[in-house]
């Protein structure tokens, strides 16, 4: 009965029909699609499992990096391992930007207190250098007649013998004993026609 079905339908018996072997192409494109789609999801779970893992290194450097600059002295409580396990990479990311920002702040107000504190190193030792030496040797030092003790011997109405001062003058009527005497006589020279010679006369 089977193949005079058959054999009505015009296939002969034991040869498949073309809507069999349609079928069966279409089963084998479908195969293959799924194939396809199986290596392409692996495709992307491997980039994806890379990108995890590159995700998991930079947040272990971030909670390292954050670690560093809160032992430095910023102020706050520094949080704990599993406080640190719960953040986000953005959280991290933001929060190292702010620590880095105040420790540069940090450098730069130390610079400027290095700079302040060298340029006053720098003036006091000009200071010091300019500073005449003390001592009786130094042409700066003066002594004031009032400061000065009077020296042994000495009345107390005795003027001083300061540099500079004027001697007290003689009465006008009192005369150098110099004056009474007569200058020297002065020599007059000539040459003599005769020899020539030279002699003197007063």
């Amino acid at each position: 009965a089977a193949a005079a079905a058959l054999t009505a339908l015009g296939h002969a018996p034991g040869e498949p029909s073309a809507e069999l072997l349609r079928e069966c192409e279409e089963l084998r494109e479908q195969s293959r699609r799924q194939e396809a789609a199986l290596l392409e999801y692996g495709r992307r779970e491997e980039e994806l499992a890379g990108r995890l893992e590159e995700a998991e290194r930079d947040r272990d450097e971030l909670l390292q990096r954050v670690a560093e600059l809160e032992g430095r002295g910023t102020l706050g409580p520094t949080p704990t391992e599993g406080e640190l396990s719960n953040l986000d990479p953005v959280y991290l990311s933001r929060r190292v930007l702010d620590l880095e920002r105040e420790c540069e702040s940090w450098r730069r107000e130390r610079r400027s207190t290095e700079d302040s504190l060298e340029r006053l190193v720098t003036s006091l030792q000009g200071a010091l250098q300019d500073k005449p030496p003390s001592g009786p040797s130094s042409p700066t030092a003066h002594v004031y007649p009032r400061a000065r003790k009077a020296a042994p011997g000495a009345s107390p109405g005795t003027p001083s013998s300061r540099p500079g001062s004027r001697a007290p003058s003689r009465p006008r009527g009192q005369q150098r004993s110099s004056d009474a005497t007569p200058p020297p006589a002065c020599w007059h020279w000539k040459v003599s026609p005769d020899d020539m010679g030279v002699r003197g006369e007063e």
